[in-house]
């Protein structure tokens, strides 16, 4: 019994606690909002960054979430501007329209 209470109250469960209110926690609150897309996307980067922060000295894991936020943000950013670059002109919707069909 007493093996147990120390697996419970040990750092692995802690941590995994950790982790999954910060992965859900954004998801639940814009979903309750009627926001389940930007939801969904806070929480693929919450978990990006939180698995950064499972091992390692606390500077170490500092340095490892701000990168990791960084690049996060740069390829958001990235991917925002080449979505916008690369539309089809609404000549090209029969091309989509033939070879994609829903």
């Amino acid at each position: 019994m007493q093996k147990i209470l120390f697996f419970i109250s040990g750092r692995y469960v802690t941590d995994a606690v950790r982790l999954m209110i910060g992965v859900m926690l954004p998801g639940v609150l814009f979903a309750w909002h009627d926001h389940t897309k930007q939801g969904l996307i806070f929480s693929i980067g919450a978990l990006c960054v939180a698995v950064s922060d499972l091992t390692g000295p606390v500077g170490e894991r500092r340095a490892g979430m701000l990168v990791c936020t960084l690049l996060i943000g740069f390829t958001g950013l990235i991917a925002g501007l080449l979505a916008v670059i690369s539309m089809p002109s609404p000549s090209w919707s029969w091309y989509f329209v033939s070879f994609f069909p829903c």
